[in-house]
Formats: structure tokens, sequence, C-alpha cells
């Protein structure tokens, strides 16, 4: 993990740097300070995530992840089947006695 130090009038600031992608998560560059912050699960993903980003020294160091961004589960159907060829067969055989049966009443 990156970090660096930004200085600005003679202050010396560690931050832990910006990641787009550790743990399912994006997290924004932290001032390294130990407070707890919330990374923000990427698209796709839900939950609660958490960590500290720690000076040691002239560096700053992202902490283990608290909780999980889990992927959202998604039902993908096929909407071209509906209008194919095996769908009308398909639908044809699973209704096949039924047209029979009016064929044979009429």
């Amino acid at each position: 993990m990156f970090t660096y130090i930004h200085k600005n009038n003679n202050i010396i600031a560690v931050y832990c740097s910006e990641i787009t992608n550790e743990g399912n998560a994006e997290w924004n560059e932290t001032f390294a300070n130990g407070t707890r912050i919330n990374g923000k699960c990427l698209n796709g993903f839900y939950g609660s995530v958490s960590r500290k980003c720690i000076q040691s020294g002239s560096f700053g160091n992202w902490s283990m992840i608290t909780g999980s961004c889990n992927g959202i589960l998604t039902f993908s159907f096929p909407f071209s089947f509906l209008f194919s060829f095996s769908f009308f067969f398909f639908f044809f055989f699973l209704f096949e006695d039924e047209f029979h049966l009016q064929i044979i009443n009429k």
C-alpha cells in the first residue's frame, strides 16, 4: 500500500493513499491519525466496511478491514429466449394436451 507525506508550510502530514478496490470497497485518501473510517462498497456489492489509517514513522498504513462487502445475487432471464423458435416449441409441447382437447371438442 502506498503512503505519502504532504509538506505544506513546513508542516508534515502523513496520509494513507486512496485505494480503488480492496475488500470489494474503495477507500479515500485519509489522514493517518488512527481514526476509523468507512469504505464504500463497489457497484454490485453491499455491506459495511471500515478500517484505520495509522501513522508509523513517516508512513501511513491501512489496518485490516472490518466488515465485508458481499456480492449482490442477480437473476438474469434471457429475454431473447421468449422470441426464439425454441420457446415456441417449448410452449407448444408444454400445453400440447390442451390444444388437442380443444380440437377434438370442436
